[in-house]
């Protein structure tokens, strides 16, 4: 019998690309990645702002606007509030408010260093610092 063949990608490039959960409740989260280090050694969870419904996202495309940031984070969660930052060269930021810290807290440990589903590369997430910090 012939079974076929299975090719596998060996490219050092690849990053997986995090589907939008069911919309049947609660997201459901795929294994915990590890934290990535700082430069300082100090773990990702001990540098970023406290838990809160306010997620910073970086390293999006300058192109994106904000009805395509709502678009696509909607699929991870209720979206109350984007707004696209001004763009710095080929990559700009935004910040996206949540209806739920569940919601954003969902969002940070999954998406973080990953592909968001309608996008094309890697993107930053994690949770904004207070007005004025």
């Amino acid at each position: 019998r012939n079974f076929g063949s299975v090719h596998f990608c060996a490219s050092p490039f690849w990053v997986p690309v995090i589907r939008p959960p069911p919309h049947s409740g609660r997201p459901s989260s795929p294994a915990p990645r590890p934290a990535r280090a700082r430069a300082n050694g100090a773990p990702a969870a001990m540098v970023s702002a406290p838990a809160s419904d306010n997620v910073f996202v970086g390293d999006l495309p300058a192109t994106l606007g904000q009805d395509d940031l709502s678009a696509i984070f909607s699929a991870y969660g209720t979206v109350v509030q984007c707004r696209v930052l001004p763009p710095k060269g080929q990559k700009t930021s935004a910040l996206v408010r949540f209806s739920s810290a569940d919601e954003a807290a969902w969002v940070v440990g999954n998406l973080n260093g990953n592909i968001a589903g309608g996008l094309e590369a890697p993107i930053v997430c994690r949770f904004a610092n207070a007005p004025g910090q």
